[in-house]
């Protein structure tokens, strides 16, 4: 580990922001802020509109292939994990797709990636969308296994069972940045919420629960 990843997680209190569409409907900003250290996800990049909801702090972005455009949006200051999990971990996106004004960190080997499909439930030789790890079980796993944290809140997890009436692309959004959906259904794996939930009554990580994590369409006026 080097030493600003170490300084930004060693014996803090961090807070993993999750991208749930839900937390719009709460002012949890300055509650999110008070963290030592906010680790946000994929295009989980703070607007004016949405400060006092998510907050501004921005400490660690956590990254995939398919948000990693995003860069241009991230504070230069930000530490940037990439998360490499993919549909297809045998197929290897072309390295010039990665920011040259940015160091980015490699979070699990390929090994490693694949122990969190298993876990996850995610079938021998699968490429399609619906048991892949989401982002967000990743950086979990991730601030659990490799660092030394003094303790992991999240917020903003309700794994995608509130969604908005309406679709962006071929699905329901259930992402506050709504996402152009390009597959029909969940795209991550169902299991997750069972593994949070376990980690969550061993005292690992402290899940904030909005509501509940029923599903749900949600409404704003």
């Amino acid at each position: 580990m080097d030493k600003n990843l170490q300084r930004l997680t060693e014996n803090k209190n961090i807070i993993i922001v999750g991208n749930s569409v839900e937390i719009l409907r709460y002012k949890k900003g300055d509650f999110i802020d008070s963290f030592d250290t906010v680790v946000r996800l994929g295009k989980g990049i703070p607007e004016d509109r949405v400060y006092e909801n998510i907050g501004r702090k921005f400490d660690i972005w956590v990254t995939t292939w398919l948000r990693i455009q995003m860069n241009k949006f991230v504070p230069k200051h930000t530490y940037a994990l990439f998360n490499e999990s993919r549909w297809n971990l045998d197929y290897h996106p072309p390295n010039e797709r990665i920011p040259e004004d940015r160091e980015f960190h490699s979070m699990f080997s390929l090994e490693e990636y694949q122990e969190l499909r298993k876990e996850c439930g995610t079938k021998e030789g699968w490429k399609k969308a619906g048991e892949r790890p989401s982002n967000g079980y990743v950086a979990i796993k991730y601030f659990l296994n490799k660092c030394n944290c003094k303790s992991i809140t999240l917020i903003g997890f309700d794994f995608f069972n509130k969604k908005l009436p309406f679709k962006a692309g071929s699905d329901y959004p259930s992402s506050w940045h709504i996402p152009m959906n390009t597959a029909e259904g969940p795209i991550h794996a169902p299991k997750e919420k069972e593994l949070v939930l376990k980690l969550h009554e061993k005292g690992k990580v402290n899940l904030i629960q909005l509501s509940n994590l029923d599903e749900e369409f949600l409404k704003f006026t």
